[in-house]
């Protein structure tokens, strides 16, 4: 039996600036040293918060904290350039009543009819929210985004019982900024490369989403999240719905296919594409994008790949030098030449595991349109995407193309589930499909 090859991949530097001069290793430190690599779209928004009546006090600590900051957190403004102040600001104020379970849809037709009144359409609403929700389906929180999207009005969500958490509050809150830069087209910072062009990298997934309450017919709706191997969203395209796989498959095909057309029209510069599909998805819907692929070998010189991924693998990478056999991040381990082991999150060099379970991305290349591309190039880019995900500073087991399809399946899923035509309209591309509306 042959040995693994082994090899090591280290953190990269993040970039802050346009020529590549402004860099960091730390991407907290180097946001508040320099500034976003590029700000928000709106230079002053006019902001909404919303809430229910009982938790007024609940806004006014938000609102404080974004204003004047806490701990080290300097505010919204002096931390990602987003200003934020009682004149550019309206507070949507509900009854109790419309948040309870079973009222979904008078809290979806309460926040549309309110929007509607405002003195002037917000660019960005902040929700009071509440953690139980994440254990419903329909939720209170997939009606007020939906209310929102429905309006073109990008949110976040922070909970009392985040905010009821000092220390965990003082944590969170640059993440929940960073996340607000990001939906307003900012774009916080990017990865250093090499002098070779970055890859194209598309996230293709299908994700199943029903009615309310569960009921009615699934629905297959496909997905691909564009962006490069550097960081850099691109956008966000989707394929329709279908019944059945078999309705479904042509719809990815033809969509895909436009896709992909598109962004090599706009994206000159590319060293090779990279679709990456989650270990989840069918047979099928493999060979289907793999087929789109090898059919497009003669005509485009790219170099093209499939990439299938299983994040938190059950290989576990041990090292054996180590006291823990904890194994370093960024640790690759070849079993062939189109199959490896990425250790994502792991011991930072000799420093003591004090964590979670170690994380390893399994990785196997299920398509390339010239076999012989090695898998290294890949396998970096894969490791450097762990680290661009806008969600948060502490984000790094999974490559955002991963993160991001995980975070879109559950947007779809809680909007459908109170508001289908919603979910309909976002499906047709519009001014949302090229932000991060889902973080």
């Amino acid at each position: 039996m042959a040995v693994p090859n082994v090899k090591q991949i280290r953190r990269p530097q993040y970039v802050f600036s346009d020529d590549g001069e402004s860099t960091h290793v730390d991407k907290l430190r180097g946001l508040m040293r320099y500034a976003p690599l590029k700000p928000s779209l709106i230079v002053e928004p006019n902001y909404l918060f919303l809430f229910a009546e009982e938790d007024k006090d609940y806004a006014n600590k938000l609102y404080t904290t974004l204003k004047k900051g806490i701990g080290s957190f300097p505010g919204s403004e002096q931390f990602v350039g987003l200003p934020i102040s009682t004149s550019k600001l309206e507070a949507m104020r509900l009854p109790n009543s419309v948040y309870r379970m079973g009222h979904e849809k008078q809290l979806f037709d309460a926040i549309c009819d309110q929007v509607g009144k405002l003195s002037r359409v917000p660019d960005f609403a902040y929700i009071i929210g509440d953690n139980r929700w994440k254990y419903q389906r329909p939720t209170p929180y997939g009606a007020i985004k939906a209310g929102l999207l429905k309006n073109n009005i990008q949110s976040q969500m922070v909970t009392k019982q985040l905010m009821d958490a000092d220390s965990q509050f003082r944590y969170a809150i640059p993440n929940v900024a960073l996340s607000v830069l990001a939906k307003l087209g900012g774009v916080p910072w990017l990865v250093k490369r090499s002098q070779e062009p970055p890859a194209l990298v598309i996230g293709v997934g299908t994700t199943v989403i029903t009615d309310s309450h569960g009921r009615g017919k699934q629905r297959l709706l496909g997905y691909a999240i564009c962006m490069m191997s550097n960081g850099l969203f691109l956008d966000l395209d989707f394929y329709g719905s279908a019944t059945s796989q078999q309705e479904f498959l042509p719809n990815l095909v033809s969509g895909l296919t436009a896709t992909l057309d598109r962004l090599q029209q706009t994206s000159s510069k590319i060293s090779r594409v990279s679709l990456h599909v989650s270990h989840f998805e069918r047979r099928e819907t493999i060979s289907a994008i793999s087929s789109v692929l090898d059919s497009r070998k003669t005509k485009h010189p790219t170099p093209f790949e499939v990439l299938r991924l299983t994040h938190d693998s059950p290989f576990m990478v041990m090292d054996l030098s180590d006291t823990g056999y904890v194994a370093e991040e960024g640790t690759v381990v070849q079993l062939s030449r189109q199959h490896a082991l990425l250790v994502m999150e792991g011991r930072i060099e000799k420093a003591p595991w004090k964590g979670r379970k170690p994380v390893t991305l399994e990785v196997h290349r299920e398509y390339a349109s010239n076999p012989s591309m090695p898998l290294d190039d890949s396998l970096h880019d894969l490791f450097y995407l762990g680290f661009v995900n806008w969600r948060g500073f502490g984000t790094k087991t999974k490559p955002a193309t991963l993160a991001y399809a995980k975070l879109l399946s559950d947007r779809m899923a809680d909007i459908t589930a109170v508001a289908p035509e919603v979910a309909d309209s976002l499906q047709s591309h519009g001014s949302s499909g090229s932000r991060l509306w889902f973080l």
